[in-house]
């Protein structure tokens, strides 16, 4: 319509991809895109029209695309298990989750298509673009915080309070006053918690989560805010010599954890089957069998925030590995 036509920032936003695709708005070839983990996003105005318009995707045959860059490597890599249940390894040359070419757990099926959502964003003045909290120091008595904002400012803006607060309570934790450069900017807000409750991994007490509100305010009106649900903690990765070399034991708020756990391996072959309750069976099973840390396999994907949201809930430890599984990788760019 002619609102959005006009809006000063409109974003076209594909959460994922899956996994050679060429995006085309109104037969305009607008991106190419590579990658099955990432999000694209491109601003379509200046494609668009009033009234109907057409995104057209065209996704390109992996074999086609990667069979070149194999019969081009001065060397054949390999890959353990033999993933591509061949003697070509493909699955090598493509940001693409691996387990799609077959594994030890389960069958090939190759999949091509969109997976994630597809979604038009448009903002006015500012947008709060992420936030990030970081936990300088976490003890019994006290919790150092700091919440760091990028925002997204479309001109130069005084006049910028950001408040970070209890959305329920409506207490407030910090707030800073600021200025923003057009473009992006990362404005952080520090505070103190006192006596925090802390959160704990299953077995250990409870997780409990504490609420982050971000609002930025523009000339003392709110403009954009963002909630993220977090657990205060200490957590320490612990490697000391011992009498057998090293250790290797993660330390929660001043305890040594006994890691019980799994490894954690996409839900389905074919990911948008996912559900919510899917996702509440399985972190479910985790804790009815007294586990405390799952790992996320690097053959499978960056998961769904459900996936993590509902671990935290639960005290769940997470160990990511990022998506690289079981083989060297070619060295390009």
């Amino acid at each position: 319509d002619e609102a959005l036509l006009q809006a000063p920032n409109v974003q076209l936003v594909f959460a994922g991809l899956d996994t050679y695709a060429d995006i085309y708005i109104n037969d305009y070839l607008v991106m190419k895109c590579d990658n099955m983990f990432r999000t694209w996003t491109l601003n379509p105005l200046p494609y668009l029209k009033k009234g109907e318009n057409t995104i057209r995707i065209y996704f390109h045959s992996i074999f086609k695309v990667d069979m070149p860059k194999y019969l081009a490597s001065p060397f054949q890599l390999q890959a353990w298990p033999n993933n591509d249940q061949s003697d070509i390894m493909l699955s090598l040359y493509a940001r693409k989750a691996g387990y799609n070419y077959g594994w030890d757990w389960g069958p090939r099926l190759v999949t091509s298509g969109i997976w994630r959502p597809v979604y038009l964003e448009a903002w006015d003045n500012l947008r709060i673009e992420n936030i990030q909290i970081i936990q300088d120091q976490v003890s019994e008595k006290s919790a150092k915080i700091r919440v760091v904002a990028e925002i997204q400012a479309d001109e130069n803006l005084e006049n910028i309070r950001l408040t970070v607060r209890d959305p329920e309570s409506g207490k407030t934790f910090g707030t800073v006053s600021t200025s923003l450069q057009k473009g992006l900017n990362k404005v952080t807000s520090a505070f103190t918690i006192r006596n925090p409750k802390l959160w704990w991994s299953h077995g250990l007490g409870t997780p409990h989560l504490y609420q982050f509100q971000t609002v930025a305010e523009l000339n003392g009106k709110p403009a954009d805010s963002h909630t993220v649900s977090t657990g205060i903690r200490s957590l320490r990765l612990i490697t000391q010599p011992d009498k057998d070399g090293r250790t290797f034991y993660f330390e929660l708020n001043g305890v040594p954890v006994f890691a019980k756990g799994a490894n954690y391996i996409p839900c389905d072959n074919f990911l948008p089957r996912v559900s919510r309750a899917t996702y509440e069976k399985t972190i479910k099973d985790a804790v009815d069998a007294n586990m405390n840390m799952l790992r996320v396999w690097g053959g499978g994907t960056y998961e769904d925030d459900r996936f993590y949201d509902l671990a935290d809930e639960n005290g769940i430890l997470v160990w990511q590995d990022f998506m690289f599984a079981c083989t060297p990788y070619p060295s390009d760019p």
